[in-house]
């Protein structure tokens, strides 16, 4: 039988990738996981939002079917520091 993985290692590792500033807002609750988190696998808090969300999209099936359907954006509209700064452009 294969060996069991620690209780004591994170779910995914976190990797320093190329972001974009983006504003967002959590509940505190929240909020004091994500650092938790970033304490429990030194690393940045942006990096574990980053790559917990990767990890949910890439696992709900449905949205993936969405993302196929032709119907999902293609660009970033929401953020709207990026729109400011490619439309100086």
């Amino acid at each position: 039988m294969p060996a069991r993985k620690s209780n004591t290692e994170p779910l995914f590792s976190v990797a320093p990738t190329q972001m974009i500033k983006a504003t967002i807002q959590l509940d505190n609750s929240t909020a004091l996981l994500v650092e938790q988190y970033a304490a429990y696998a030194t690393t940045a808090p942006d990096a574990v939002i980053n790559k917990a969300l990767s990890y949910a999209f890439s696992r709900d099936a449905s949205f993936q079917d969405y993302l196929q359907s032709g119907h999902a954006p293609t660009g970033l509209s929401h953020f709207t520091d990026i729109r400011r700064r490619s439309s100086k452009a």
